[in-house]
């Protein structure tokens, strides 16, 4: 009887970290893209410098802040209290609703916390798409955020010479990791 008794507590042990390691096995991996769409209206002109020879417009700044939110991305919105990991691959920025002869000086994308993420300049209506390299570190830093979060605050600013009303369509292509079992 007292082999017994040491034989259960290891049983019990051995059953309790299977457990853990069932749980560890039994994960989903969800390849989704997370996106948000940045509306921008800009209806200021740029300013002509007064006593100036040459006309210059300066440009007018704009700056919208938009939460890029993972519990409204459909794939996800089942496994939100179960996510294990983030994987951000690829970020892709599209620039919707320039017309001939509109442009954009420049653009930035900042999450909040982290920073600049990227700056893309001359946008044109033709010219209007961008997959930026971004290092792994500061992709690393983003899912981190969202992992803890559930939620980046993404902040797109920059400068136009000429009035502007668009969207700014930004995705990011993300492998998630979810645990199947409570």
């Amino acid at each position: 009887m007292k082999t017994f008794k040491p034989i259960i507590v290891l049983f019990l042990l051995l059953s309790l970290a299977g457990c853990d390691k069932l749980r560890e096995l039994a994960t989903l991996t969800i390849t989704t893209r997370l996106e948000t769409e940045i509306p921008i209206v800009v209806t200021e002109f740029g300013v002509t410098l007064p006593g100036s020879l040459n006309a210059i417009n300066v440009p007018v700044q704009f700056s919208v802040t938009e939460v890029l939110k993972i519990e409204e991305n459909f794939d996800l919105e089942p496994y939100i209290k179960k996510i294990k990991d983030i994987d951000l691959e690829k970020l892709e920025v599209t620039v919707l609703g320039l017309t001939q002869g509109q442009s954009i000086n420049s653009v930035s994308l900042d999450i909040l916390g982290i920073g600049n993420i990227v700056t893309i300049t001359n946008i044109t209506m033709t010219n209007n798409k961008y997959t930026p390299d971004i290092p792994d570190e500061l992709f690393d830093r983003v899912a981190s955020k969202l992992l803890t979060d559930k939620q980046v605050t993404v902040t797109v600013s920059g400068n136009t010479s000429s009035p502007i009303s668009i969207t700014l369509e930004v995705g990011i292509d993300a492998k998630v990791v979810a645990y199947i079992l409570n």
